[in-house]
């Protein structure tokens, strides 16, 4: 990823049980898809399994 074409997205953690934001985080990015990649990144699939991950570029 060139510096230049990265995007800063902010990803929102939608429970899937309450569909409540639980929180956000900021991310810098190629792309939405690989925001959401990254901000999932050492969570175990359990955790990722109960969220549903929304980016939206800043």
């Amino acid at each position: 990823m060139a510096q230049q074409d990265a995007k800063l997205y902010l990803i929102r953690w939608r429970s899937l049980i309450s569909g409540e934001v639980d929180f956000c985080e900021k991310v810098l990015a190629a792309s939405p898809e690989e925001a959401i990649k990254i901000a999932g990144e050492g969570e175990s699939s359990e955790i990722l399994e109960l969220y549903n991950l929304k980016a939206k570029e800043m």
